[in-house]
């Protein structure tokens, strides 16, 4: 078999390896995983109060499906609530919150709300869209001046349809930023890489494409971003328990 065939073999196999080694590593971490919960049955829970007459049968088809899902995906635990016309019809707790010590999750226990930042972080932008203050069609530029141009211009509209083409944060791989005191600071981690593709060509929703978007709020409302966002959007609302994830310091619960 001539080289240049071999070499091409070579080329075309190995992909398939470390695909197939991923997956096998995957299927693997998962199979000997410690179960938390063996018996999805037994998924202790807590709840807020029970549900009306009315709602009981649906609340207890749901309790079942989320005590199934907690254990397939072998969960420490989760909080559900659902509202219907205003009011809380069922809230709940499921599994541990803290499994050493077997401390079930309670309906009102804080969490990390990660993604849901996004929602919140667009009626923001709304706000000060229909007062004027931000255009979506503006370079981000326009906003934070700090973000470096790149080789195709970035609009606030293509970076909240996650088409904008800014980098992801790379997780437990990323070195920590120290606290900082606007949402701007947080740019020194991706403000000089290049884009990953050229805006609206592609969907990735990254998480540093929504740092400019928070960066634009309180730099269009002139205020710092979570002072704005509690004013005109939290408090409003009544989310009286949404608040920065500042850990380490004991004053700010964790939201």
């Amino acid at each position: 078999m001539p080289w240049s065939h071999r070499i091409l073999i070579g080329v075309l196999i190995v992909p398939v390896l470390i695909a197939a080694f991923a997956g096998g590593l995957f299927l693997y971490v998962k199979a000997t995983a410690y179960p938390l919960h063996p018996d999805p049955g037994r998924v202790p829970t807590l709840r807020q109060s029970e549900p009306l007459p009315k709602w009981a049968a649906i609340v207890e088809h749901a309790r079942q499906t989320v005590r199934a899902s907690v254990a397939e995906q072998n969960l420490p635990g989760v909080s559900v609530a659902v509202g219907i016309g205003g009011t809380i019809a069922w809230a709940e707790g499921f599994g541990y919150s803290d499994l050493e010590r077997k401390i079930v999750v309670k309906p009102d226990m804080l969490f990390r709300i990660a993604g849901v930042s996004i929602p919140l972080t667009s009626a923001a932008v709304g706000l000060l869209v229909e007062r004027k203050k931000l255009n979506l069609d503006d370079e981000i530029q326009t906003y934070v001046p700090e973000f470096p141009r790149k080789a195709w211009p970035v609009t606030v509209r293509e970076l909240m349809a996650n088409t904008a083409g800014v980098r992801e944060d790379l997780g437990d791989e990323e070195p920590l930023t120290p606290r900082c005191d606007r949402t701007v600071d947080v740019l020194s981690r991706f403000a000089r890489d290049p884009l990953r593709f050229e805006p609206g060509t592609q969907y990735r929703r990254w998480s540093y494409g929504w740092t400019l978007v928070s960066a634009a709020v309180e730099a269009a409302s002139f205020d710092r971003f979570f002072t704005f966002m509690r004013a005109e959007v939290f408090e409003p609302l009544g989310m009286i328990d949404t608040v920065p994830d500042l850990s380490f310091t004991d004053q700010i619960r964790i939201a």
